[in-house]
């Protein structure tokens, strides 16, 4: 039986770990909740950050998406032969490294954004990091989909920064099949690696969905809403966004009958459909596990997101979506979907642009839908095929 370690952002079990507050702590947070919202609705006074909304650790549904879909794409590689461990990104040390050298046949690095690089090109530390740790592992590595993550705002192509290119070349030096989740992480490796990266789709479209839905109401244009609130740059859009999606809420009901639904991605989001509400727009709450949420995802008519895992999911259930990007992992998957037209920079997304869109959408609805899941059959073909050829790196496991 083999044994596989799954490296991603954060294991099952940091998953959703309470964060630690004292009781004095606690009282001060939901005052200053308090605070937020009397500022906001009384004085028009914006101070809302993340972090005050945050009760635990590790709750992006996205990179739990990308943890339990890889789980899966692996299970059904190696049937019933396989022991997966997991591993998250902040656990990787000597100690891990060393006791994964007398147990592990394979070593995944999964999805989510693994080579984050800063505005100047620059990669997170970890890669060089993991480079070192890598080498001492005997057993065979490779890549499942991480991806490139780099905020807007200075152009679309990834360049990396010179001083970054001799760690990451030790670190896919490492690799004996490297894979990414789209052509802008591929094309900023290559780089180094002269294109050997085959690109292939984040694992969450093929998340399976779980529990089996209906729709109470067929006379009315079903629009799921999302929006990001888990980090610095997330938050610093937020106040405009929210101002972005109400007015795009309001053209739509002049134009149809809607009803809209909130997809809760994070757990600071979960302050947002208050914000909307304040705005005029009532939503219903869909605040779910990954699994359930392709569900709840599969009933609407159309969606308008942020989060790149809102509108992953809501692909994964084949529901066309307009896609509001903040970084160029937005743009690399609705190229790898061929919804390129429906891909609109935070920047540049204004009311009326957006509501037609939208509506746009709903009119071609179904069409759309059977384009996103031919390409979702054709990616699947892809990731198999990826996935056939590692499994024949451990015939001969170094492991009884």
């Amino acid at each position: 039986m083999p044994v596989i370690c799954l490296y991603t952002p954060f294991s099952a079990e940091a998953e959703c770990r309470p964060l630690s507050r004292t009781p004095l702590a606690r009282l001060r947070n939901r005052a200053r909740r308090a605070a937020d919202m009397a500022l906001w609705t009384g004085m028009g006074q914006w101070q809302f950050h993340f972090s005050t909304y945050e009760d635990r650790a590790n709750t992006n549904r996205g990179d739990s998406a990308i943890r339990l879909a890889s789980r899966a794409l692996i299970e059904q590689a190696f049937g019933d032969r396989a022991q997966i461990i997991e591993l998250g990104w902040a656990d990787f040390d000597e100690a891990a490294a060393e006791r994964l050298n007398a147990q592990a046949d394979l070593f995944v690095v999964g999805g989510g954004g693994y080579y984050f690089c800063d505005q100047s090109g620059r990669l997170n530390a970890r890669i060089a990091r993991d480079a070192k740790l890598l080498a001492r592992l005997d057993c065979p590595v490779v890549s499942l989909c991480p991806g490139m993550n780099r905020n807007l705002g200075a152009g679309g192509e990834v360049v990396l920064h010179p001083d970054s290119l001799p760690d990451l070349k030790a670190f896919l030096a490492q690799l004996d099949l490297s894979s990414v989740r789209d052509h802008v992480t591929r094309w900023a490796l290559a780089a180094v690696d002269g294109g050997r990266a085959v690109a292939l789709a984040d694992p969450a479209l093929f998340l399976a969905p779980q529990g089996t839905l209906r729709r109470d109401d067929y006379g009315s244009l079903w629009v799921g809403l999302n929006l990001a609130f888990h980090g610095p740059h997330s938050t610093a859009h937020l106040h405009r966004l929210v101002d972005l999606v109400a007015q795009v809420a309001q053209r739509l009901l002049s134009r149809r009958r809607c009803r809209f639904f909130y997809f809760v991605h994070s757990d600071a989001e979960l302050l947002i459909p208050s914000l909307l509400a304040h705005a005029g727009v009532i939503t219903q709450v869909i605040d779910a596990a990954p699994a359930e949420m392709v569900a709840h995802y599969g009933l609407l008519d159309v969606h308008l997101a942020e989060m790149l895992h809102s509108v992953i999911l809501c692909s994964n259930a084949g529901v066309p979506s307009v896609s509001l990007a903040y970084d160029v992992k937005h743009h690399g998957f609705a190229e790898m979907m061929g919804q390129e037209q429906w891909c609109l920079s935070i920047h540049d997304a204004h009311p009326d642009r957006v509501a037609g869109m939208l509506l746009a959408l709903a009119d071609r609805r179904h069409a759309i839908s059977e384009d996103i899941l031919a390409r979702k059959a054709q990616l699947r073909g892809q990731m198999d095929d990826y996935l056939d050829r590692v499994a024949v790196l451990t015939v001969s496991p170094v492991s009884g």
